[in-house]
């Protein structure tokens, strides 16, 4: 089963969101059994990792687009900073006109 670690404090925590170990003290104390984090079920696709944070019971099924199936070698990944309200960035960034095709 795959778990994280806070590096700040060193706490471990499963997929399930339940601690699994910590730096300071022993396992199976009381403190392990109250300590949780909230855990989100996640999805990889296209090189986007993508969460539900809904609940459980309307979760959709994972993402499917086409382009998440492309090969990695025809898909893009820019970072831009743009001085202007979020909204006209993405309607902006959605406008076909402005992709740049590359051969």
């Amino acid at each position: 089963m795959r778990a994280c670690r806070c590096v700040y404090h060193g706490w471990k925590f499963d997929r399930s969101g339940r601690l699994r170990g910590y730096a300071f003290g022993t396992a199976g104390t009381s403190l392990q059994a109250k300590v949780r984090l909230t855990a989100y079920p996640t999805a990889e696709r296209g090189g986007v990792v993508w969460a539900y944070m809904g609940p459980k019971e309307l979760m959709p099924p994972e993402p499917d687009y086409e382009w998440t199936r492309a090969p990695a070698k025809y898909r893009f990944v820019s970072k831009t900073f743009e001085h202007c309200n979020w909204l006209q960035a993405l309607e902006g960034g959605l406008d076909t006109a402005h992709f740049v095709l590359r051969a």
